[in-house]
């Protein structure tokens, strides 16, 4: 994810958050090897509420077709969502994230990596 655009607005007894996510999609080894096709990207949009509790949390498959070349791939995906009881005087504590849903095993071994660099 390269950048994200977009913001809320309160309507009603609520608040509508619209986004656009920017994705960059670079094709590793395995990709490459296998010659292109369909690529699946799983990510996902999370709403914390102040304490930092997460209340929803949605998950999104991006389908595209894997990048011609080793350069990246730019995609942009849009996604809506309307939190109920949210006010301008409460809206400023909440957050939103976005990231990829890589999963238990793939994000220990991540992080095995990160903990033996120098």
């Amino acid at each position: 994810m390269t950048g994200f655009g977009g913001g809320c607005r309160y309507e009603g007894e609520g608040v509508r958050l619209r986004y656009a996510i920017d994705i960059a999609i670079v094709p590793g080894p395995a990709a490459l090897a296998a010659g292109g096709g369909e690529l699946v990207v799983p990510w996902f949009v999370a709403v914390a509420d102040p304490s930092g509790a997460i209340l929803d949390k949605q998950i999104f498959e991006l389908r595209t077709e894997a990048p011609q070349g080793p350069g990246p791939k730019l995609l942009v995906e849009e996604v809506e969502q309307r939190i109920a009881g949210v006010g301008p005087g409460d809206g400023p504590g909440w957050r939103v994230y976005f990231g990829f849903d890589i999963g238990a095993e793939e994000g220990l071994r991540r992080l095995r990596e990160r903990g033996s660099r120098p």
